[in-house]
């Protein structure tokens, strides 16, 4: 018989995204997509080894004025996090501040290992409290959220087996709200008899 047959956490408000550096200028190219307000208002010079549109003074047009020097902030996405426009070192900041923001959290609920039974598997469940929009990557996206909670947890030496032969199951879902005061991630482990 198991004493504790399941452990919860529960992280209010939890963080979806990250930044990943400030945004820097991106300028007009000389191309025939370029908006006619700046085709027609400004020259176009060889810059940087390419043909740029630049003001009066020879500096090339800034595109994204309103975001410069804003945070670059990366939204949770499986599928984005292995595109090949994010540079490894990007890779690898998100992935610790990840790390270091959810290691927080089960340190503070957690002192004791789970333990480990040897006709019991233990899964994993976590419930994904989030305001619907249309940017929401796919849920099939997520699963790099089950993917840093695990390591988090085993790296805090919270579980001590992530083998396949004791975690057998992870699951995840959205569960929509209305409020940003009701986001939160709840994470259940349940150990089940093999």
């Amino acid at each position: 018989m198991i004493k504790k047959p399941e452990f919860t956490l529960t992280i209010p408000n939890w963080k979806n995204k990250v930044c990943i550096g400030i945004v820097g200028p991106k300028y007009y190219k000389a191309s025939n997509k370029t908006p006619k307000t700046i085709s027609s208002k400004y020259k176009v010079k060889n810059v940087m080894r390419d043909y740029y549109y630049v003001d009066e003074k020879g500096a090339p047009v800034v595109k994204n004025k309103k975001n410069v020097g804003k945070e670059e902030m990366w939204a949770i996405n499986g599928q984005s996090f292995y595109q090949a426009a994010l540079h490894w070192k990007t890779r690898t900041k998100i992935v610790n501040e990840y790390h270091a923001y959810l290691t927080n959290f089960i340190k503070k609920e957690f002192s004791d290992p789970f333990p480990t039974y040897l006709n019991f598997s233990l899964s994993m469940h976590i419930d994904i409290y989030e305001i619907y929009t249309s940017h929401l990557p796919d849920i099939t996206n997520m699963w790099i959220l089950p993917k840093l909670i695990e390591d988090c947890f085993v790296n805090s030496k919270i579980l001590k087996e992530d083998s396949p032969e004791f975690r057998m199951k992870t699951s995840y879902e959205y569960k929509f709200v209305n409020k940003k005061a009701d986001r939160k991630l709840v994470v259940t482990f349940k150990y089940k008899e093999r």
